[in-house]
């Protein structure tokens, strides 16, 4: 269980979301120690041969999660 900003959050529905973008084949996910926010979730991808890493996927990949769950996870 992942604690961040006093929200508690499961990291398998996290990577379960993540998995359901077409850009990633794999993910796992984290909490890392953040002192303002207790911890904040980090996420590891593999991503799809043809998808390039960058900014603007990382960016994709947040808002795409955050539509699949919550904004806070």
């Amino acid at each position: 269980m992942i604690t961040s900003s006093a929200y508690r959050i499961g990291p398998f529905e996290v990577e379960s979301a993540l998995v359901e973008h077409p850009a990633v084949i794999e993910a796992a996910v984290a909490g890392q120690d953040d002192p303002d926010r207790t911890q904040i979730v980090t996420a590891f991808v593999i991503l799809h041969p043809d998808a390039a890493p960058s900014p603007q996927l990382a960016e994709e990949l947040q808002d795409h999660v955050k539509r699949l769950t919550a904004p806070c996870k």
